[in-house]
């Protein structure tokens, strides 16, 4: 049985916000784009997950969001700080429109190759995807904080941050919105074989001229 490694190759963790929780609000995508934009941060400006997420959601529901759609809305209008507009456990049901601030300068696809995503980490850059949960995910993942194998009915998307690399198990790190009390202290750890499957996973893209 494969257990969460007590080290890794690459671990970039030291250099972490602290774990989000995204309470019950389908936020994933915003929480995962505010992480990766605090990592880049040289400020303690806190970037709101809120202000984002208003921004890439149906108008008036809580329908989740797509990852290129808040990169895109990173780039091109940027974000308010949380204490302009924090983050709540219970969703407003509203779309911002307030000037933003908080922007990056650009973001870039990753392939989904070992080598690249690898790559990736070695340089420093933790890299936002997407994966297709299954039923058994959360139940699972919670106690072992190791997701190597998928043994239930694909549920919904989830936008998670990969921050590090263990060459001994071959697994990936991965840190999630759920809150610190997930896995281990919020973060997880995922099989190549998983990561590298574009039925499951999707959508990579690190910020490749950092933050404005």
């Amino acid at each position: 049985m494969i257990k969460f490694p007590k080290t890794f190759s690459i671990d970039l963790r030291p250099n972490c916000p602290q774990i989000y929780d995204q309470f019950t609000i389908n936020s994933c995508v915003a929480n995962a784009a505010c992480f990766l934009y605090k990592y880049y941060s040289k400020t303690s400006v806190e970037p709101s997950r809120l202000n984002l997420y208003n921004n890439i959601r149906k108008r008036g529901r809580d329908s989740g969001g797509y990852i290129l759609n808040a990169l895109k809305t990173l780039k091109k209008n940027g974000i308010v700080s949380e204490k302009l507009e924090p983050y709540k456990k219970k969703l407003k049901i509203v779309l911002n429109i307030k000037s933003k601030k908080y922007k990056i300068k650009d973001y870039c696809v990753i392939p989904q190759l070992k080598i690249e995503l690898i790559e990736c980490l070695k340089k420093n850059n933790p890299f936002i995807f997407s994966l297709l949960l299954d039923s058994n995910f959360k139940e699972i993942v919670q106690k072992s904080a190791v997701y190597n194998k998928r043994l239930g009915k694909s549920t919904t998307p989830h936008a998670l941050v990969c921050v590090g690399y263990d060459k001994l198990t071959d697994m990936f790190l991965i840190a999630n919105s759920w809150g610190d009390t997930f896995g281990k202290k919020g973060y997880f750890v995922i099989s190549s074989n998983i990561i590298l499957d574009s039925r499951y996973c999707y959508d990579f893209y690190y910020f490749n001229s950092g933050i404005n």
